[in-house]
C-alpha cells in the first residue's frame, strides 16, 4: 500500500520516484483473510482517490448485537462518526488488493509476481546513495537478478524474514484461542444472524457474525479444547516462527462440520446450518506481537503490517492498521528519496508512530478478546519495549479515560460491560483517536502558552463547509494527495482585518523565501 503513496510523486511536475513490488503470489488473494474497512481508513484510501471502488464492494455494518447464553447484552447503533464514510465497510482483503493493483496499472506499474527477495544487504561504502544490494528471484524461471535501492519495506507477513535478518524481537504472546474461520450461505433462526454480531457462551466460548457482500457471511467459532487438543498435534504447532507468528494452520483432522458442531453450541438455544457451498475455511491461531522497531538502525529498512505487528480479528484492525502504516511510511520514504528531508530527522518518527498505535491496537483488540472467549490470559503491553515513543504526555481514549460509564476501578455489571467498552474505545476504533507521541514532526509544547492543545495524529473534526459561493462539502474531500501539506486557517470571518492577515499569511507562503 505503501506504493499508492510513492505514486502521488510521479505526477503533478514532481520528480517520480521509482519502486519495484514484489509478490510471491501468482494472483491476487483469491479468497478468506481480511474482512472491512473502518471509516478513518476509507478517508485515507480517499486521500489517494480510491474510497468509490472500496464503499461499493460490499456491505456497510451500521449495527451491533451482542447475546450471552441466549439473553441479549447489547444491540445498537455503532461505527458512526462523523466521517462521510460512516458504518464499517466490507470488503475481502483480494477485493481491495485487486483495487490497488487496478490503480497501479492505471499508472503503468505491475506487480511481480512469483518473486521473492532471496537475500539483501545494506552498505554504503560502494554506493552509498543506493546502499541497499538485494538479490530477488523468480520462483517459476529461477531468474535471479541483483538490484540496488535507497530502502527497501519489508510487508512480507509474521513470519517475516526480513525482520529475522534484522534481528528484531517480536515481543508479545501466543494465545491458546484457535479459530475456526468459514465463509458461506448459513441458514438460522437466530434473530440477528444478519448483522454484525458476538454470540457468547460462558461454556463453549465465542462467535462472531460479519455479513459479507451477496448474502454471504463469515463466521468465527472459537475452538472447543477436544479440537485444540487435535490442533496441537500437528507438525506446524512445533515450528518456532509458527509459534511466534500464529495465523492460519494447515489441519485436515477438523472439518468444517465439526466446526459448525461447535458452533451450535454456542449459539444453543438456536441453531445454524450451512446453506451453500464454502468459499474459505481455515483454522487460526491467534497471536499478539509487536516487533520492538519498525526500522533499521540505519533507517534503510523498514516493516509495516504484519511484519510489524499480529493481533485477534476483535476491533478489525489488521488490515486498517497496515492502511496507516503505508501512509505513515510512503510520503516520508517519498520525501527523503527525493532528497526533501534528510533521513535521520524525518525518519525515526514512523518508528515513533505506528509502533505506539500498534501497541495500543493490540491493547484494546487483547481486551474485547478475552472478555469475548473467556480468557484470562495476560494481555501483552509492549509501550515499554523498544525506543521511547515519546508519548508520556498523550491524553487520549486509549486507557478508558474518562469516557467510560464507570468511575476508575468501579466493576460494571456484565451486561453493561460492551456497551462501556464501546464508549470508551468507540474512537479509537474507528481510526479517529489514534495519537502519537512527540517527535520531530510534532515536539513538545508548552500547553499552558498554547491556545489549543492538539494530539498528534488525532483525527480533526470532518465538518461541511463552504468551499465556494455555491458549494459545500466535508473537509477532509478537498484534503487530497500525499504528496502535499495541508494547512487550515480558521478565520472569524473573510473581512476587514481577518481578510487582509489571510492575504498577507498566503503571500508568505507563496515566497519563496519564506516558509
Amino acid at each position: 500500500m505503501a506504493q499508492t503513496t510513492l505514486m502521488e510523486y510521479q505526477t503533478g511536475g514532481i520528480r517520480p520516484v521509482t519502486f519495484r513490488i514484489l509478490d510471491k503470489g501468482e494472483t491476487p488473494l483469491p479468497t478468506g483473510r481480511a474482512d472491512a474497512v473502518l471509516p478513518r481508513y476509507v478517508e485515507t484510501l480517499n486521500a489517494w482517490g480510491i474510497s468509490t471502488e472500496v464503499t461499493e464492494e460490499g456491505p456497510i455494518i451500521e449495527r451491533t448485537a451482542a447475546w450471552r447464553d441466549g439473553k441479549v447484552l447489547f444491540h445498537g447503533r455503532t461505527h458512526q462518526s462523523d466521517s462521510r464514510f460512516r458504518g464499517l465497510h466490507v470488503i475481502t482483503q483480494g477485493q481491495l488488493e485487486r483495487i490497488f493493483v487496478r490503480d497501479l496499472l492505471r499508472h503503468q506499474i505491475l506487480v511481480e509476481r512469483c518473486t521473492t527477495l532471496k537475500e539483501y544487504d545494506v552498505s554504503e561504502s560502494d554506493k552509498p546513495e543506493r546502499p541497499i544490494k538485494a538479490v530477488i528471484r523468480n520462483d517459476k524461471t529461477g531468474r535471479e537478478e541483483t538490484i540496488r535501492a535507497k530502502f527497501l519495506v519489508g510487508s512480507d507477513g509474521a513470519s517475516s524474514m526480513i525482520r529475522k535478518q534484522l534481528q528484531i524481537p517480536f515481543h508479545g504472546v501466543s494465545t491458546s484461542i484457535y479459530w475456526g474461520i468459514i465463509d458461506g450461505k448459513f441458514e438460522s433462526d437466530y434473530p440477528h444472524a444478519w448483522i454484525f454480531d458476538c454470540y457468547l457462551s460462558t461454556e463453549h466460548g465465542c462467535a462472531v457474525i460479519i455479513p459479507r457482500e451477496d448474502g454471504h457471511i463469515r463466521l468465527y467459532t472459537q475452538l472447543d479444547l477436544s479440537l485444540i487438543e487435535r490442533v496441537r498435534k500437528t507438525k506446524q504447532e512445533n515450528d518456532p516462527t509458527f509459534k511466534e507468528a500464529g495465523g492460519k494452520i494447515d489441519v485436515h483432522s477438523i472439518t468444517p462440520e465439526e466446526v459448525m458442531e461447535q458452533t451450535n453450541r454456542i449459539f444453543a438455544p438456536f441453531t445454524v446450518k450451512f446453506a451453500s457451498p464454502l468459499t474459505w475455511y481455515a483454522i487460526w491461531k491467534v497471536s499478539e506481537r509487536v516487533a520492538e522497531s519498525f526500522s533499521s538502525e540505519d533507517l534503510r529498512v523498514h516493516l509495516a503490517g504484519d511484519a510489524a505487528h499480529v493481533h485477534s480479528v476483535f476491533g478489525a484492525f489488521g488490515l486498517n492498521a497496515s492502511i496507516l502504516d503505508a501512509a505513515n511510511l510512503g510520503w516520508k520514504l517519498g520525501y527523503c528519496s527525493r532528497g526533501l528531508s534528510p533521513i535521520q530527522s524525518l525518519l525515526p518518527s514512523y518508528d515513533m508512530e505506528r509502533r505506539l498505535h500498534a501497541a495500543n491496537v493490540v491493547e484494546i483488540s487483547g481486551k474485547y478478546l478475552r472478555y469475548c472467549c473467556n480468557s484470562d490470559e495476560p494481555v501483552p503491553h509492549t509501550h515499554e519495549l523498544g525506543k521511547d515513543l515519546g508519548a508520556e504526555t498523550i491524553k487520549h481514549a486509549v486507557r478508558g479515560e474518562p469516557y467510560g460509564f464507570a468511575k476508575p476501578g468501579e466493576k460494571l455489571p456484565e451486561p453493561l460491560f460492551l456497551a462501556d467498552f464501546y464508549q470508551k474505545y468507540g474512537a479509537f476504533m474507528l481510526g479517529l483517536d489514534v495519537a502519537y507521541g512527540k517527535s520531530t514532526l510534532f515536539p513538545r509544547q508548552d500547553e499552558a502558552a498554547s491556545p489549543v492543545a492538539v494530539d498528534n495524529g488525532v483525527r480533526a473534526p470532518n465538518p461541511r463547509v463552504s468551499l465556494g459561493s455555491g458549494t459545500t462539502g466535508y473537509l477532509y474531500d478537498v484534503m487530497k494527495g500525499a504528496k502535499y501539506f495541508h494547512l487550515v486557517v480558521f478565520a472569524s470571518s473573510l473581512e476587514g482585518l481577518v481578510k487582509h492577515n489571510v492575504q498577507q499569511f498566503a503571500q508568505s507562503l507563496s515566497d519563496p523565501a519564506g516558509f
